[in-house]
């Protein structure tokens, strides 16, 4: 094989490489295009701004909900504590 024939093949094999790479980015932009597309859509409803809302909202009530359970198990703390040392040991006679 000559230089030229091996230069032809490589060159060959690289613009297969880039149809190839330029197809999948195509086949990205349409994607992107149809994602786009319902985004528009659901941003003119409000749609998107109700459940960026209602994440933000339940983000919350998680947080609150959290917090409670944190006071709970802090007042019945002492409790458990007070109620596991008067019954739970054999006493001595």
């Amino acid at each position: 094989m000559t230089f030229a024939g091996a230069q032809t093949t490589r060159i060959n094999r690289v613009s297969q490489n880039v149809a190839t790479t330029s197809d999948a980015f195509a086949d990205v932009a349409k994607t992107f295009q149809g994602a786009v597309a319902r985004l528009d859509t659901a941003t003119a409803d409000n749609q998107l701004k109700d459940i960026l809302n209602n994440g933000r909202q339940s983000s919350a009530d998680l947080r609150q909900a959290a917090a409670d359970m944190r006071s709970v198990m802090a007042a019945a703390a002492p409790t458990r504590r007070a109620s596991s040392a008067c019954c739970c040991r054999p006493t001595r006679s």
